[in-house]
Formats: structure tokens, sequence, C-alpha cells
């Protein structure tokens, strides 16, 4: 009918940040160490690697490459001194829904 608004199902999805562990950066054949956190200092100003909590929004994923042996011990706190050899920006979650269709014309 003329003068009735189109309509827009504006619904959003709800993302989180996840870890991929999968990554493979040294060609090695082995699955690098990947943890999601932060990097941080401690009281006397030495740089740290921060485990981020499960209810945390973590800054970035630390990747340990295969290659070096071991991958981070951390502490109670969810800290270690062993930084990572890389970082990078953690995924988003997968979402495949369809968003903003049309859902009155």
């Amino acid at each position: 009918m003329p003068g009735e608004a189109t309509r827009f199902d504006g619904s959003r999805a709800t993302l989180e940040r996840e870890a991929s562990t999968t990554y493979d950066f040294d060609g090695d054949g082995q699955f690098d160490t990947t943890v999601l956190g932060r990097l941080t200092e401690d009281a006397e100003g030495n740089d740290l690697f921060q485990r981020a909590a499960e209810d945390e929004t973590p800054d970035v994923q630390g990747v340990w490459l295969s290659s070096r042996g071991s991958g981070p011990t951390f502490d109670a706190e969810g800290q270690t001194e062993e930084l990572p050899d890389l970082t990078r920006l953690p995924d988003w979650s997968a979402d495949f829904d369809d968003r903003a269709l049309l859902s009155e014309l």
C-alpha cells in the first residue's frame, strides 16, 4: 500500500573472540600454541603475557611457534614471562545467518 514503510530485520549476531588453534606459521608440520590474552608489564616493568579469563575480552592472540620446543608455562595468575613469537588479532566467532533481510514491503 502506498505510504507504508519498508522494514528490514535489524537483528544482530552475538559475536565473540575465539582462539584458532590450527596455525602452523613456522611450517614444521606441527600446530603452534595459541592463547588469547593481552601484553602487559609487572611492577618492575618486565613484559608479560596475561592469559584472558573466561569472561574477559582478549586484546590479542599470542602464538608460540612449535619449532621453539614447548609452549609457555603460566603461573597461578595466568601470566608468563615467555612472550609469544608473534601476536595477532583474535578471530571472531562464525555467524552464517542471514541479516538485514526485508521483513515488510
